[in-house]
């Protein structure tokens, strides 16, 4: 039988095969999982080389190489799972994974973007790429609210200033500018706070 599989240098040494050696096909099985290993760790490096993704975004990609490369495709369902198991965990032996430091720098990325998101929605999308409530929460407990409040604040401003300029009724303006911070992931005490505290200093201008 024709076999088609590659292997580096320390995948050879860890199969101990030498150059030339005959491979039986009771043998085949482990070197085509060692080379799907090699394989998917150099996608995996290349991936997490553009920006920090967490162990679930990993894996997800990890699972979509697989079903995509036809090499890959044929191994057994348990194979596979072994496979990812294995890539997962060198990656975090290697610190190329880390759930927290990629909390830290999502968040600071959401707070400090141009049209920065609130704790709520940040959570959100946090706990969707798999990272634990306790992660999330030790990260903002540390970063504090000075960040967010300073965000609701400008965010508020700035939509505030949109919105007088087409929209004349008070009430609407409160309530639209209300619905908006909530949209953005705002604490609802917070908003409301940040939005009296606006609409009260306009009005006792005019």
């Amino acid at each position: 039988n024709d076999y088609s599989f590659s292997l580096n240098a320390d995948q050879l040494l860890e199969a101990k095969i030498a150059r030339g050696d005959e491979i039986f096909e009771k043998e085949v099985g482990s070197l085509r999982r060692l080379s799907a290993e090699g394989l998917l760790l150099e996608n995996a490096y290349f991936y997490l080389s553009s920006r920090p993704h967490s162990i679930k975004e990993t894996q997800t990609y990890i699972k979509q190489k697989i079903h995509k490369k036809e090499e890959l495709k044929s191994l057994p369902r348990d194979q596979k799972e072994i496979v990812i198991e294995k890539v997962i965990n060198v990656l975090l032996n290697k610190n190329y994974l880390n759930d927290n430091e990629f909390a830290v720098w999502f968040i600071n990325q959401r707070l400090k973007a141009r049209n920065p998101k609130g704790k709520k929605l940040i959570e959100s999308e946090l706990f969707a790429k798999g990272v634990s409530r306790e992660i999330v929460s030790n990260i903002f407990l540390e970063i504090g609210e000075t960040q967010e409040l300073d965000n609701i604040e400008e965010s508020a401003q700035k939509k505030y200033s949109q919105l007088i300029k087409r929209q004349k009724n008070p009430k609407e303006t409160k309530q639209k500018l209300i619905t908006y911070l909530l949209s953005r992931g705002y604490d609802w005490e917070d908003v409301h706070n940040t939005v009296d505290s606006i609409l009260t200093h306009k009005y006792n201008r005019h």
